[in-house]
This record gives structure tokens, sequence and C-alpha cells, in this order.
């Protein structure tokens, strides 16, 4: 069974709002992030053709990676994309819509110019919720709004089909997720940070954070094992007590009035 490591950037700056920081990586961190991947010759698939794949039950070649950025600050058409085009790979983008062109805590989110940008240069857009909400703690109307606002959104100004869903903070449930399939899609993202692989959930995929702390030998030495032993597990379908949990606290502190960002 092939391993399949999907990668989850964020932003790729010098510097950072203090929240962001930990998931903000340096363009020189990126760039040796990515000349790990092409000495080692991989191979990118955006997220939709992997889970198509593994839907088919086709073969997935070793030495495949999938690079995937979420929430699309304007860095990721600025530097991510052009660093990417320039070694002929490709990624998958996931854009929460009513940040498109605004400022988040001193950060530029894409623009609409360069959400079209992006597709020209061949990487793939996916959605990230319109408001970039924890869905697990939204009734289903409005999750279900989220999703289809966000998808008619891309697809009127690209003109073409969106797929693909990465849920905001990776909090999602089976309801959620029957949700994302009912509004379209016929992929989604979750974290894990464990290993993808042709037996994973395509509406749960498991991704890799990479952080401001990882480095290239970091991402070399993951690569590396895959050909021997995987360093990370594979995902699994059952979902950890501890994620149960969390979302209990989340929850509690929702209904205790505290804020939880996009939970009212």
């Amino acid at each position: 069974m092939n391993a399949v490591p999907i990668l989850l950037y964020h932003s790729v700056a010098d510097h950072a709002a203090r929240r962001d920081l930990p998931f903000t990586v340096t363009p020189a961190t990126l760039a040796g992030h990515l000349r790990v991947l092409d000495e080692r010759g991989a191979t990118t698939l955006t997220v939709s053709d992997l889970a198509e794949r593994f839907r088919l039950g086709a073969q997935v070649e070793p030495g495949t990676v999938v690079v995937t950025v979420d929430d699309a600050y304007a860095d990721t058409a600025e530097v991510l994309a052009p660093a990417l085009a320039a070694i002929g790979m490709t990624a998958t983008v996931y854009v929460s819509t009513a940040t498109i062109g605004s400022t988040v805590r001193d950060s530029r989110m894409i623009s609409w110019a360069q959400v079209r940008e992006l597709v020209d240069a061949g990487l793939e857009v996916g959605s990230h919720g319109h408001r970039h909400v924890p869905l697990d703690l939204l009734r289903g109307a409005t999750v279900l709004a989220e999703l289809t606002t966000s998808r008619a959104l891309l697809q009127d100004w690209l003109g073409d089909d969106v797929s693909t869903f990465a849920y905001p903070y990776g909090f999602h449930t089976p309801a959620v997720e029957h949700l994302v399939a009912e509004a379209g899609f016929r992929s989604a993202c979750a974290v894990k940070n464990a290993l993808s692989h042709p037996g994973d959930d395509v509406y749960a995929l498991a991704r890799v954070t990479v952080t401001r702390d990882t480095g290239a030998e970091d991402l070399a030495a993951l690569l590396d094992s895959l050909l021997q032993s995987p360093t990370l597990p594979l995902s699994t379908a059952r979902r950890r007590v501890k994620t149960r949990v969390w979302r209990g606290a989340r929850e509690a502190l929702r209904l205790a009035h505290i804020d939880i960002p996009g939970a009212s």
C-alpha cells in the first residue's frame, strides 16, 4: 500500500502575526522543501487527481506528493505558486471566499485576480468554506450554506467546477462530511498529521502540517522513510478520542458564551 504525504502549508513569509507565525514558513525554507522534492524526482498531483485515483482503485506511483495550501494568503500567489511553476509542480489551494481581497491580522489575503492566476498557473483551487468557521459546531443548514456559498462564488469567478474542500481548522464529523458531498464536492481534506493511502476516506484525507520549524532535512527524512517504513502513521477511519473530547470542550465554551471564532 503506497503511503502518500499530503503536505499542508499556510503562509510563506519572513514575518507574521504571533498567532500565524508557527504555520508560516520562510521563503528560504520553502525553497529548501521544493529542492528536496525536485532532487528526489517527486511527482505532484492535485487533491482531486489523487482522490479520483483512490476512488477508482488506480495506481498511485511511488514518490507521489500532494502539496496543499489553506487560507490563501496573497503570498500563495506571489511566492509559492511561482516557486512550484519553476520546477513544474502543482498544488491545491483552499480559499475562504469571505476573506478574498481583505487583510487578516495584518496579512494580505489573496485577491480575486490572483485566484484566477493560480488556475492559469496550473494549480487547483478548492473551497475552505465561506467564512472559515468550525463546521462541526454549526447547524446543518448553516454548514450547507457555508459550503454552497463558497463553491458557487468560486465557480462563478473561475467558470469551472470546484470539486474539493478543506475543513476549516480541520474540524469535521460524519454529518459534516455528508453535507460536503451533498454540496457537490468529490473530496475533502482533514489534517490528522498522518499519511494518506489508497484506503483513506476521500472526504477526510489525511495531511501532514508543515510548520515554521519543518526544515528541508525533516521533509527529506519523511520522503526517504517511505521507501522503507513510514515515520508517520497511516490514516485510519477511527476518530481519536482526544478529537471528540476537544469538540466537546469547544461546544461547552460556545454554550458558555466564551468566544470561539465562527461558532456563534
